[in-house]
């Protein structure tokens, strides 16, 4: 197919699950279903913490086969229950924990891609030396001056989904960094080789409300210094539907103009329940009024 696609000048969007809101799995061209054409492969080895997975196989099912061994894979973007996992290596998801765990990248350490003449590319995430040894060494690494302008103006922020992670393939040395999010773009995503982590045994919530919008930055950063693993926001907009239902006074203040939840887990309950009681501290310190800690084995 991609070579017919290349003889006739037809563009091939690769495709999972569909459920990327910037609609990067539609366009001129053939969409290319990688749900019912790559093989389903889902192999767990507890022993390494790893995981291999066709580019069809949706975050719920590696997560659910990962469970029997106590494991996880953490970015949890919201369309985790049946978004493809081919999908979240093209769009590098992250979702609410990439607050402890970042995006999927981190989480990637070899891929299997069908590229340029339907040449198959199997980059690995490689271990041990500098990354400028390795650019440094390699034939196609970027130039001194290149690399001096990626560090110099590539934004400096949690994630990047605009453009090639430039960046990350500089502070790697690694090509798989280049193909994690460039959403098919050099190549079909086929096969994922994972880090899996552990399930944390215990896990509690905190519900912080912020009176006034312009200090919903400030709290924000204050609250992420205390080591939540997610942080969501809801804005007035959500707000106002909440208060629309018969028990939304009993959800929040009426007057909140925003409302940040936090999930914190640990391996044990004593630690738990110091982090919840730093996140109160901090949401005393900066006056915001915070809700009883919610806590779940």
């Amino acid at each position: 197919m991609i070579r017919w696609a290349e003889a006739t000048g037809t563009g091939l969007i690769p495709r999972g699950a569909g459920s990327g809101i910037p609609g990067g799995s539609i366009g001129p061209g053939v969409l290319v279903d990688l749900r019912d054409y790559v093989p389903s492969r889902l192999e767990i080895d507890p022993e390494q913490r790893t995981a291999v997975t066709g580019a069809g196989v949706s975050l719920r099912e590696l997560n659910t086969a990962a469970a029997r061994h106590g494991l996880r894979l953490p970015p949890d973007p919201s369309s985790g229950t049946w978004a493809t996992l081919g999908g979240m290596v093209a769009t590098n998801a992250s979702g609410a924990r990439s607050v402890r765990y970042g995006s999927v990248r981190r989480w990637v350490t070899h891929l299997e891609l069908v590229g340029k003449e339907g040449r198959v590319m199997r980059p690995t995430r490689r271990l041990g030396g500098s990354a400028a040894r390795r650019l440094g060494g390699s034939a196609k690494g970027p130039s001194a001056r290149t690399q001096e302008l990626i560090r110099t103006h590539f934004p400096k922020t949690r994630k990047n989904s605009s453009g090639y992670a430039l960046d990350a393939w500089l502070e790697s040395g690694d090509l798989l960094d280049l193909f994690v999010g460039a959403e098919g773009t050099l190549g079909v995503v086929t096969e994922v080789t994972w880090r899996l982590d552990p399930v944390p045994a215990f896990r509690g919530a905190l519900q912080v409300e912020v009176l006034a919008v312009d200090r919903v930055a400030d709290v924000i950063g204050t609250l992420v210094a205390t080591g939540p693993s997610v942080c969501e926001l809801l804005d007035r907009s959500f707000l106002d539907v909440v208060r629309s239902g018969t028990s939304g006074t009993d959800v929040v203040v009426p007057d909140a103009a925003a409302v940040l939840l936090l999930e914190y887990e640990e391996d044990s309950l004593a630690a738990l329940e110091a982090v919840l009681a730093r996140g109160e501290a901090a949401a005393d310190a900066m006056g915001v009024r915070s809700a009883a800690p919610h806590r779940q084995r």
